[in-house]
């Protein structure tokens, strides 16, 4: 369960003077090994068939023109690792979400947060539909509209997460971007 809070914590806020500037390569690398654990600790989605087995719900693979034509696939990964199924049970069992707010049929799950002041909060689905640069372009957008808002700080957070100025950029070879 530590584990996974320890995790959790590369996604809180942090100062950007907490950034080991010189040192970025591993940083960020540390960052996206703790994300990946985080997501492989979600819950999958109930039913499904395992992939290569799983078969294709759409004959078009980027054939959604908006989010009402994007579908949930019956692809799911393999089993994780026995550690990693452990991780799982931190999540608990899935929040109660009408069909109304919720068409996908999506599973939200919580865990709480470990200082005991809050939660966190996840879903992991299979959609098709839409492509991975389609979502990735509109996922590298949010930033830039949560600093559109003018009012007051987080005010123009998208789910979530949002920044009220940007005061640093920099690119880091072979790893990414890291934007503070």
């Amino acid at each position: 369960m530590s584990q996974l809070h320890d995790a959790l914590r590369v996604l809180s806020s942090k100062a950007f003077s907490e950034v080991p500037l010189d040192d970025l390569n591993n940083y960020m690398r540390d960052v996206f090994t703790k994300a990946e654990l985080i997501v492989n600790t979600v819950p999958p989605p109930p039913g499904g068939d395992v992939y290569p087995s799983a078969a294709r719900t759409r004959t078009e693979p980027h054939a959604a023109a908006d989010s009402t034509e994007i579908t949930s696939s019956n692809v799911r990964l393999p089993p994780p690792d026995p550690e990693v199924v452990e991780l799982q049970k931190t999540w608990g069992k899935p929040l109660k979400v009408g069909n109304k707010d919720n068409p996908l049929g999506v599973s939200v799950w919580k865990t709480a947060g470990a200082d005991r002041h809050g939660a966190w909060f996840a879903r992991r689905s299979v959609h098709e539909g839409l492509g991975f640069t389609k979502w990735k372009r509109a996922m590298q957008k949010e930033f830039a509209t949560s600093m559109a808002v003018e009012e007051g700080p987080g005010s123009g957070s998208v789910r979530g997460i949002g920044t009220d100025k940007r005061l640093e950029q920099k690119i880091v070879d072979g790893v990414g971007k890291l934007e503070g």
